[in-house]
């Protein structure tokens, strides 16, 4: 049973994207390096991942109570359906919690540092 509805799903994706973008949100990666994590306060934790593994849809958002220790099953989840109005945001959402988790602006940076120093040699 998901305790949220599809608006409310929809509302919960936005905002945890908009904190994900803004850098209020911080991603890292779980045991399972499939499985993007963010602790949300002393109670939540937030897991967004590709549900077979690919990096492209079908997605998964899951929000678990810390508090329920490790077995603790979803409190609320939001999964890509087809055609469903969350498939979107989902997407955008699980690219934007990997940047953050494997730092990707850095390592991109990176790249082009390495170029730039073989380019003015």
């Amino acid at each position: 049973m998901n305790l949220l509805t599809p608006d409310q799903q929809m509302e919960l994706l936005r905002k945890v994207l908009a904190l994900t973008t803004s850098g209020k949100l911080e991603w890292g990666e779980s045991d399972d390096p499939k499985i993007y994590a963010a602790d949300v306060g002393e109670k939540y934790l937030y897991n967004v991942m590709s549900r077979d593994g690919d990096d492209v849809a079908p997605f998964a958002f899951h929000i678990y109570d810390k508090t329920k220790g490790e077995d603790a099953s979803a409190v609320a989840s939001v999964e890509t359906v087809r055609y469903g109005s969350a498939n979107e945001l989902l997407e955008e959402l699980y690219t934007a919690a990997k940047r953050d988790a494997i730092n990707a602006d850095a390592l991109v940076e990176d790249i082009f540092s390495q170029l730039k120093t073989l380019e003015d040699t």
